[in-house]
């Protein structure tokens, strides 16, 4: 048998870095949005407004760090090498 590299493996770390570039985008707009608001809105619904968009903003980082951690857990259970007829090599995508 011979042993080669795991693509499996490889593509969940592609896939890992990818996806951090999203999280960190999605924080950083929560953020920023909530920043406008706190210095252009005043009144009426302005407070509510900022809460709820602070609250969605930790949910974002929350599920940002749940997925980085289930990634991680994926990657760690993956062998670096794998033998050339594992079920690894013959998998299709982590896009469905």
């Amino acid at each position: 048998m011979v042993d080669v590299p795991n693509p499996y493996l490889a593509a969940i770390k592609a896939e890992k870095s990818r996806t951090s570039g999203d999280v960190t985008a999605l924080s950083g707009l929560l953020n920023g949005v909530v920043g406008m608001f706190h210095t252009a809105w005043e009144g009426g619904l302005a407070d509510q407004t900022c809460d709820r968009m602070a609250s969605l903003g930790r949910a974002a980082a929350e599920a940002g760090a749940s997925a980085t951690a289930a990634y991680d857990t994926a990657i760690a259970g993956q062998p670096a090498q794998v033998d050339e007829d594992a079920w690894q090599t013959r998998w299709r995508s982590l896009n469905w």
